[in-house]
């Protein structure tokens, strides 16, 4: 039996390249990546490079503008799969004209990982995205290099955590906005099944010069069953607003970028129905979770779980970051990336724009909650300041923040800065009392001013347990049990 086929990964620093590369190496491929040297020194790049290592994978130093050493790379290996940016997609013609000149390659996967782009019917600018996609396509052919095509859909994580509502970062539960009739049907893949089902197809004969389109039955749904499963898990019914197409088109037109392109995307699969508007015709396409029914992907279904013991108005809490050249405003999850609205004054260009805002995309890795100390600040009643017979027990109640460190980067140094300002709210899982917790911390000084709030009854002024609150909602939201000190 011939063994597995090498497989070099061309952005395996990006969003799903690290998904391919982790599956890739794991599958037992030799697995190989083309990463920038740069990537090493990179705070969040550079820890997915040491994981790359502890897998087994060969690094290789260089990018698609280094032509001599990508036709090196890719004669040591068998496969190429390319999961460059949506910003670089017309670059993967120095991939094909690599690959042409190296002359061994047995399959290469370009960057997809999205669409279906040759059975789309999209507005600008996605059509314009979507046409440069197809472009790649006819020129992996017209060069007769040997394919495999795989659309994925959505990105779970893009759109699931919050439902593709703008500004939240769990899953609403009082009221969502649908655009268009909701009853489009569309496609949701976790990321790391995506990985699986594209490293199947590597040395699968059935894929050859085929589009393996990754489309599971149980990911498959409108929004409008999108937000029903939601409304059970959760046992209420959401406020609906429904958004005209004409409405929808408006905005896109009036939208700066990349809002625009996030819009126009939405209105070809939610409106249109693109993703699942066509048959899948045996000559030329496949279906993977068909193809390959052995792999046990995350139903939709499955993965919204995560998001049902939530506290019920977390997804409004959110960090106020004032520093010197940088004012931020994020609600993170861990673990994803985000859209981050940014004021950056260090940036000169920026200064004298009239819109001196720009979004960004940021890990939430990069947030560190150093030290969350619950203590008593107060000897009394936490309204009043009278004694009170339970003051023991509201000791243990009464919460305060220490110290919070944003770990962010400024002209490209890594720095952590200490915060100047921050404002958080979350609310009692067991009541709906809203919490606040206000602090300024003075860097390089031990003296911190904080203030400390205890929930109360409405109408009785007695304390509610918050411990539980702010614990479980930092521990859900952020995922900093270990730096919790109680």
């Amino acid at each position: 039996m011939a063994g597995k086929s090498k497989i070099l990964i061309i952005g395996g620093t990006g969003y799903i390249g690290k998904f391919i590369v982790e599956a890739s190496a794991k599958a037992g491929h030799p697995t190989f990546a083309l990463v920038r040297e740069s990537a090493v020194s990179d705070p969040v790049k550079g820890k997915l490079v040491e994981n790359f290592k502890n897998l087994g994978v060969t690094l290789i130093h260089g990018d698609v503008d280094g032509h001599d050493n990508l036709v090196k790379a890719i004669k040591q290996v068998d496969v190429v799969i390319s999961a460059i940016g949506s910003m670089q997609i017309a670059d993967q013609t120095k991939i094909i004209a690599a690959i042409k000149e190296a002359g061994n390659v047995k399959r290469f996967f370009p960057s997809e990982f999205g669409m279906d782009v040759d059975h789309v019917n999209a507005v600008e600018p996605a059509k314009t995205a979507f046409a440069m996609k197809a472009q790649i396509r006819r020129a992996v052919e017209a060069a007769g290099i040997p394919y495999t095509y795989v659309p994925s859909n959505f990105f779970a994580a893009y759109f699931l955590p919050t439902l593709a509502q703008f500004g939240l970062s769990a899953p609403p539960r009082d009221k969502i906005t649908i655009l268009g009739d909701g009853n489009a049907k569309v496609v949701f893949n976790k990321e790391d099944d995506i990985a699986t089902f594209t490293i199947k197809a590597v040395d699968d004969a059935r894929t050859l010069n085929k589009t393996v389109l990754i489309k599971p039955p149980k990911n498959t749904c409108s929004f409008n069953e999108l937000v029903a499963l939601w409304e059970k898990k959760i046992g209420k019914t959401l406020e609906k607003t429904f958004v005209p197409e004409e409405k929808l088109l408006k905005d896109i037109q009036e939208s700066p970028i990349p809002i625009n392109i996030v819009l126009s995307i939405n209105h070809s699969a939610l409106v249109n129905g693109d993703m699942t508007n066509f048959e899948i015709d045996p000559s030329w396409g496949l279906e993977a979770s068909e193809l390959y029914p052995d792999v046990k992907y995350t139903t939709v279904e499955e993965y919204l779980d995560q998001f049902k013991s939530v506290c019920p108005r977390v997804n409004e809490a959110s960090i106020l970051v004032n520093l010197v050249d940088m004012l931020m405003a994020l609600s993170p999850i861990k673990g994803n990336s985000i859209l981050v609205l940014c004021r950056d004054w260090s940036n000169s260009s920026l200064r004298n724009t009239e819109l001196p805002f720009q979004f960004s995309r940021i890990n939430c890795t990069e947030i560190a909650l150093l030290s969350v100390d619950y203590r008593k600040k107060h000897s009394g009643h936490p309204v009043s300041g009278r004694p009170s017979e339970s003051s023991q027990r509201q000791q243990k109640q009464a919460c305060k923040v220490t110290c919070l460190t944003l770990k962010t980067r400024c002209n490209g140094t890594k720095r952590a800065a200490g915060l100047q300002f921050l404002w958080l709210n979350f609310y009692d899982l067991t009541g709906d009392n809203e919490v606040s917790w206000n602090f300024t911390h003075q860097t390089g000084s031990e003296k911190t001013c904080q203030k400390s709030l205890v929930p109360s009854d409405e109408g009785t002024g007695r304390a509610r347990p918050c411990r539980g609150t702010l614990e479980r909602a930092l521990t859900t939201r952020l995922g900093v049990s270990d730096h919790l000190t109680v």
